[in-house]
């Protein structure tokens, strides 16, 4: 585990000149965003890339297109009809390893975890110190092909609460358990497919009843939001979301989706397993700001590199005291409880 986050971390932390410990980020969601990210689950972020970033990005996804894997027969993502597709022999397109790509191709994908547009919002969506949770994908969808049923929601269709995707608002704060980046590659209009959205489900106290969740009635509530490539939906995965087939004018949707959460906090597992998260040719190509996402859960008390509000330098929030690591080194082995 220390050798792993030895290898995450590299140099370029910096100490504060003050704790900032309880520090809000206030220069990160506007108020009407914190508003309506409250109300409906869901903000749109324009103009994340640039139009040469997005062209960038999409070069480099036809050179790797060859690394895909498409989703078919019993994983694929929608059983019910309203999501099923024209196209049912032909499944998702996906890769998870594209930030482990060399540079230059990973560049424009790993700036997403600490992206000067985002940073902040995330922060006020899962606190400072936000760590990247499942590890990311890129996604195409084919014209025509399946979507993903509605999904997702802090209560579990037998009633239990599922703490892991829940969403709260406390004194003024907001705190997703799991919070997810999409951003379009590609342009979606409203009635073209791909992301849906019920609004306002991620504070319900009820299961979603399966009538609902297989679009069979009250298809009205159900949103489709219009978004340019370079565009990002940030979205509580307490909220019921899904994918419609895809019908839009390009041939293919193309997006990056990420999922980040809390510092002490974990649903994915993959920062245990991921062999490119413990190469540290890998991580040496990375910036101090990326690797502090990519950290395990644990403590910003425990010498935790934790992103500024600007996304830019990670700092020690709380420095631990030396004395304190030395005292942890003789009673576990380790210099960390």
């Amino acid at each position: 585990f220390f050798a792993m986050l030895r290898r995450l971390l590299g140099t370029g932390v910096c100490r504060p000149r003050q704790s900032l410990l309880g520090h809000r980020f206030l220069s990160g969601l506007t108020t009407d965003e914190r508003y309506l990210f409250d109300l409906n689950g869901w903000i749109v972020v324009k103009g994340v890339l640039s139009h040469e970033e997005v062209a960038v990005a999409n070069a480099v996804i036809d050179k790797r297109k060859g690394e895909f894997v498409e989703r078919r027969s019993e994983i694929r993502n929608a059983k019910a009809a309203h999501f099923a597709g024209e196209k049912p022999d032909w499944g998702r397109l996906e890769t998870g390893r594209h930030l482990a790509w060399p540079t230059p191709d990973s560049s424009i994908f790993r700036q997403l975890l600490c992206h000067p547009k985002l940073a902040p919002k995330i922060h006020n969506l899962c606190g400072s110190g936000y760590r990247l949770d499942h590890l990311p994908l890129l996604l195409i969808q084919r014209k025509g092909v399946e979507g993903f049923d509605l999904h997702g929601g802090a209560i579990a269709h037998n009633g239990d609460w599922n703490r892991e995707l829940a969403y709260e608002c406390k004194y003024g704060e907001l705190h997703n358990n799991l919070l997810a980046l999409s951003v379009a590659l590609t342009d979606s209009r409203e009635g073209d497919g791909g992301f849906c959205i019920l609004p306002g489900s991620h504070k319900a106290n009820f299961a979603c009843p399966p009538s609902i969740q297989a679009m069979k009635k009250h298809t009205e509530f159900l949103r489709e939001p219009s978004l340019e490539a370079g565009d990002a939906i940030l979205f509580s995965e307490a909220a019921t979301h899904g994918a419609l087939p895809w019908k839009g004018e390009a041939e293919e949707r193309r997006l990056a989706l990420y999922r980040f959460t809390s510092h002490t906090m974990a649903y994915g597992r993959g920062y245990m397993d991921a062999e490119w998260l413990r190469n540290e040719e890998v991580l040496s190509t990375m910036t101090p700001a990326e690797r502090a996402v990519l950290q395990p859960p644990y403590s910003k008390r425990l010498n935790r590199p934790t992103l500024t509000g600007e996304g830019c330098q990670p700092v020690l929030p709380a420095p631990r005291d030396s004395l304190k690591v030395e005292f942890d080194k003789a009673i576990f082995g380790a210099p960390y409880f």
